[in-house]
């Protein structure tokens, strides 16, 4: 569905301040405010990998888990997530593979991870599905950023750590119930009276429940249940009402996200990282973390966020560099400072919203939360390149029908993994379209640097959607029961699972470089050396307080 509207309609923006009703920008930004961004930026894909006819089949796409660093760390966090592993085992029938985060939260050192620690070995056994174990500081953002349009990805971050435990004994008791037909979808948009929220229903809430009802007449959409919520000034305990009384369906939000107060967060890290994201109801309220209690909220639900910092807060904002411009330039009034006002400008870690943490640790809440790890632009469902601005809601519903269709999290959210790939594609194309006018002397440089940078936001937009949870997560629709319930099924099951580590870029040094000193003990073959970190999981996850560990390189 491609919907051409009003040519001057602004760039809306899905944020407000912490301690204000109104929204950041209430007028948005005019749409040539892109023009510029036109130069290279980023990450060119990988080969696009094939993930044959069972995307959601964790018996063919295999799962693994990505850890920290810190060697402590990881070991208890691998503890805390242990009955998940083993369930995943069963299911593969396979080991779970165990990769330590890149070194720094840089481009270049995701890029090398993905080069050389997660490709490396046999591409049948590389896991498509990748569980992300702690928060920005400890496994980065960059490597969401690498690895979207090429795995199915999601994290687990908690500031409580017994959320882990909540979690994974929520999906597994989940995992265990039989499959129902129940189905449900809820769209509700918080109708603030905001441009933002106006434009957001219009052309992204409003066509895709629209089209969900019609093709629901010819069994082209699965759900049952179909409702559009939030007409008029609504406040949180409204919607809190509604999530209570919302089961195993999908809910699909609208609404904007707080931001820092308009002095700025002044420093208290506390209250930021306890605020910012929250749902905002305008002059009903905030609906923070703190709301929450352990009454059911989206119980066994998938729960899709749109609002700015819904998922969290990166160390940089992706468009600092452009809204740093547009201010220092006093380009639309100033409009932008109050949006930089919030954006993080790379002196502190990023993080995962409270909001998300709360609800997915909650026993009866949600089993996956989807949300955006940024400022969440209109640019997710209008796009400006052709030189006029058109609704394309159609990624996101395509997204919702995965979910509804009973396919896995991390298979839903590669719905937008697509529309990036594609967008990339047409960012190359533009480039050569470009170039071989230049050699013509035929070029338009406002022109192009207009499309380009429209084409430029669009993909900084998409990078920041994120899924919180596990990947592997799926609403519990009889329609597509795993393939693969139980590979042991009659047999004996090892007491742990078997894990292989597979060590971080930075210790794949030739052994001829390495010093007597960095070398294991005399007699250890290549084999033993890298399956000793392997050794020392197991011996954690058993509880093994007298293990013995092996010192290696810098990791330690």
């Amino acid at each position: 569905m491609t919907k051409a509207l009003d040519h001057d309609s602004p760039l809306d923006l899905l944020l407000v301040p912490d301690d204000e009703e109104k929204p950041t920008l209430e007028t948005g930004l005019d749409h040539d405010a892109a023009a510029g961004e036109s130069e290279r930026r980023g990450v060119e894909p990988a080969d696009f990998p094939e993930f044959g006819e069972s995307p959601s089949s964790i018996y063919h796409q295999r799962w693994g888990v990505v850890v920290p660093r810190d060697r402590a760390r990881a070991e208890e966090l691998l503890a805390r997530v242990r009955p998940l592993i083993k369930r995943r085992h069963e299911q593969m029938d396979a080991p779970v593979k165990v990769f330590r985060a890149p070194v720094d939260d840089s481009l270049e050192a995701a890029l090398r991870w993905r080069d050389e620690v997660y490709y490396d070995g046999p591409f049948k056994e590389v896991p498509r599905y990748l569980l992300l174990l702690g928060d920005l500081d400890e496994v980065p953002a960059s490597l969401q950023q690498v690895q979207m349009h090429e795995t199915f990805m999601g994290r687990l971050a908690f500031r409580d750590p017994t959320g882990y435990e909540a979690y994974v004994e929520k999906l597994l008791r989940h995992e265990g119930k039989p499959a129902h037909d129940e189905r449900s979808a809820t769209f509700y948009t918080v109708h603030d009276g905001s441009g933002a929220t106006r434009i957001g229903h219009r052309a992204l809430v409003k066509p895709v429940f629209e089209r969900a009802q019609q093709e629901q007449a010819s069994a082209a959409y699965p759900a049952g249940e179909l409702r559009s919520l939030g007409e008029g000034v609504l406040s949180r305990d409204d919607f809190l009402g509604v999530a209570r009384g919302t089961r195993g369906g999908v809910m699909f939000s609208m609404s904007h996200g707080a931001g820092a107060p308009s002095s700025g967060w002044q420093g208290d890290r506390e209250t930021m990282l306890a605020h910012q994201g929250a749902l905002s109801f305008g002059s009903k309220g905030k609906l923070y973390a703190s709301e929450l209690d352990e009454r059911p909220f989206l119980q066994d639900c998938f729960w899709f966020m749109f609002a700015c910092y819904g998922a969290g807060t990166p160390r940089r904002s992706r468009f600092h560099h452009w809204l740093t411009r547009l201010s220092e330039h006093r380009q639309y009034g100033g409009l932008a400072d109050g949006v930089l006002n919030s954006l993080p400008d790379g002196a502190a870690p990023g993080f995962t919203a409270a909001l998300p943490q709360r609800a997915l640790a909650n026993p009866y809440g949600p089993l996956a939360v989807f949300g955006h790890m940024d400022l969440a632009w209109t640019y997710g469902f209008l796009e400006f390149d052709s030189g006029k601005k058109k609704e394309r809601p159609d990624k996101f519903y395509n997204l919702l029908l995965s979910m509804m269709e009973g396919r896995t999290a991390g298979v839903a959210l590669f719905e937008l993994a697509r529309y990036y790939n594609e967008k990339l594609a047409h960012i190359a194309e533009v480039y050569d379209a470009r170039e071989e006018r230049r050699v013509k002397g035929e070029l338009n440089p406002a022109e192009e640097d207009a499309r380009l940078g429209h084409l430029w936001m669009i993909r900084q937009d998409l990078l920041g959607y994120v899924l919180l949870g596990d990947p592997a997560a799926r609403l519990n629709y009889p329609d597509f029961a795993p393939a693969r319930a139980g590979a042991s099924s009659g047999q004996a099951v090892a007491q742990h699972p078997e894990i292989i580590e597979m060590r971080s870029d930075d210790l794949r040094e030739p052994p001829a470089e390495r010093s007597p000193s960095d070398a294991s003990p005399a007699g250890f073959s290549a084999a033993a050396q890298a399956a000793e970190p392997a050794r020392d999981v197991h011996q954690a996850l058993d509880g093994d307080d007298a293990r013995a560990r092996q010192e290696v390189s810098s990791e330690r």
